[in-house]
């Protein structure tokens, strides 16, 4: 199994909770089997518990779609787990013996909240334009792609957008 930490609609707290009420003989060695991480070729991409060929992976950064967010992941996991290596390394051929170990959970770990993309106007949506921009616009002075003014004598449309100061990203989140 594998869960994004960043997908709101089946998130990895729900898919662990699954991933340990599965009714199977071994489900209390799997639930005191420990984490470690996930590596591939770009560096650790998750925890992953494994016992056996059984696991459950959280994948950092990784929203509904898992391969959409983190593509080598996905392929790591899912070539691994297809060719009966360990989930975390794949340089491991896999017995029934197997098992990861590390933090009975992943809780102490935390992700950097992504960047705040810079505001655009979106003609769909008139309210993301400033007035001005949206002047010219309904005048059809800028030249618009797939919705968005991309062509504008001021950037990109938001030169001057205010910011909204009552909206801190908290650190350490």
């Amino acid at each position: 199994m594998m869960y994004g930490d960043r997908d709101y609609a089946c998130n990895w707290i729900g898919g662990e909770k699954a991933s340990l009420a599965v009714p199977y003989s071994r489900a209390a060695e799997f639930a005191n089997t420990g984490y470690t991480p996930l590596v591939t070729s770009e560096g650790i991409k998750g925890m992953t518990r494994q016992l056996g060929n059984y696991s459950f992976t959280r994948v950092y950064q990784a929203g509904h779609e898992v391969p959409a967010y983190q593509p080598v992941a996905a392929y790591e996991i899912f070539m691994r787990a297809t060719l009966d290596r360990d989930i975390p390394t794949g340089e491991i051929g896999i017995t029934g013996e197997f098992k990861t170990s590390g933090p009975k959970d992943t809780w102490h770990i935390k992700n950097v909240a992504p960047e705040m993309p810079e505001p655009r106007c979106y003609v769909l949506n008139p309210g993301t334009c400033l007035p001005e921009v949206w002047e010219r616009v309904v005048a059809g002075n800028v030249t618009v792609k797939d919705f968005f003014v991309v062509e504008d004598d001021t950037d990109d449309g938001m030169v001057g957008w205010p910011q909204d100061s009552s909206q801190v990203v908290l650190g350490g989140m």
